[in-house]
């Protein structure tokens, strides 16, 4: 069931979306769409909540986006605690959604807002459980064009449609300078895969320093990190409140998390037993192993 989940939850989110765009009528199209993005969120939440309880962390894997790159979600402690933020705020959001959003119910555009909030939703649970580069990255540039369209969804305003530019703008480099921290890591271990990642710790200082300051870069302006914020101020009060509320409340969290699980990765590793070296992230993983192997040999 475990493998099964993703799918599920996925469904869960985009099948209302889509079915908001086909209902003609306004109110029944909110109902349906927001509300079925807020039944998804309290799925999900109680889904993390009760993964979250089990040990060792849950690893899924995916279906290969490339033949050369493995593909997996993985949940440990940190990814669950940003799961129950996102799906928390998300069904709160949702709920509210509703009533709120009937002020859009004059223009087509509006039965798109279900879909589109539900995708950001969606795509920041996977940022927050990718087990490696590529799925990370798609699930980063699916919340970054949610997020635009949702800023840009009143675009008949000239603020609006400044405000979606700015963002698309400050968004894809804070995604370019991710990519190059990726690509230092990529180049430095030979794996797209974050265990990959943590198995060979970085010695050279240079590439050390190059990696965690294009991750700060990236993350740091989606978090709107002073001088990166400069998005902020434009982007919030174009937004529909709903949207802002999650941008506010989770979006921009998404930030905090990719420094800290960086700064995770990058932590001077402890030796082993054997005398080999490795990061906090592939010592806990080597720890579950080494406990689930005893376990069952008892």
């Amino acid at each position: 069931m475990p493998s099964a989940l993703p799918y599920v939850l996925a469904s869960a989110f985009l099948v209302p979306g889509l079915f908001a765009l086909l209902i003609r009528e306004p109110r029944r199209s909110r109902v349906v769409g927001f509300g079925g993005g807020a039944v998804a969120s309290f799925l999900g939440l109680i889904a993390t909540l009760v993964g979250a309880m089990r040990e060792p962390p849950i690893r899924i894997p995916l279906p290969a986006p490339v033949p050369w790159a493995a593909s997996e979600l993985f949940l440990d402690g940190l990814s669950a605690f940003f799961l129950v933020l996102i799906f928390f705020i998300g069904f709160l959001v949702s709920v509210y959604a509703v009533g709120y959003m009937k002020e859009f119910d004059a223009h087509r555009r509006g039965q798109a807002a279900p879909l589109l909030l539900n995708l950001l939703l969606l795509s920041m649970a996977f940022v927050v459980s990718a087990g490696d580069m590529l799925s990370f990255l798609l699930g980063w540039e699916g919340m970054s064009l949610a997020s635009y369209f949702l800023v840009v969804l009143d675009h008949e305003k000239r603020e609006a449609r400044q405000a979606g530019i700015i963002y698309l703008i400050a968004t894809h480099i804070g995604t370019g300078g991710i990519l190059l921290a990726f690509l230092f890591l990529v180049q430095t271990t030979g794996s797209f895969s974050f265990n990959g990642f943590a198995a060979v710790p970085i010695s050279d200082p240079a590439i050390l320093s190059a990696t965690f300051g294009f991750a700060l870069l990236g993350f740091g302006t989606k978090a709107g990190i002073f001088p990166f914020h400069i998005w902020l101020p434009y982007a919030h009060p174009e937004a529909p409140s709903p949207v802002s509320a999650v941008m506010s409340g989770v979006m921009i969290k998404m930030g905090i998390y990719g420094i800290v699980r960086f700064l995770f990765y990058l932590l001077p590793s402890p030796p082993l037993p054997s005398g080999r070296s490795c990061s906090p992230w592939a010592c806990s993983r080597a720890s579950s192993a080494s406990s689930t192997r005893s376990s069952s040999t008892t």
